[in-house]
């Protein structure tokens, strides 16, 4: 008796959901965050913005679970 491979039991479209958001926070943070080099309030304020959206997008992605999503987004 062979034994098979086990079949993914999983999220398929998670990958791809996962990507698209983390390609709209990429592009997000692309967006907030100037090309030259600055000071200010103003400054400091989109470098916070920027540091929420990529830490709150990398703690979604690591807890997200398809049965309770709304539970994973209050966590990030």
């Amino acid at each position: 008796m062979t034994k098979s491979a086990p079949s993914p039991t999983g999220w398929p479209l998670r990958s791809w959901g996962l990507a698209i958001a983390g390609a709209g926070i990429g592009v997000a943070v692309h967006l907030l965050l100037p090309r030259s080099l600055g000071s200010g309030t103003a400054l400091a304020n989109r470098e916070s913005i920027a540091t929420f959206l990529i830490i709150a997008g990398l703690a979604f992605a690591y807890v997200v679970e398809r049965q309770r999503p709304a539970l994973s987004l209050a966590f990030a």
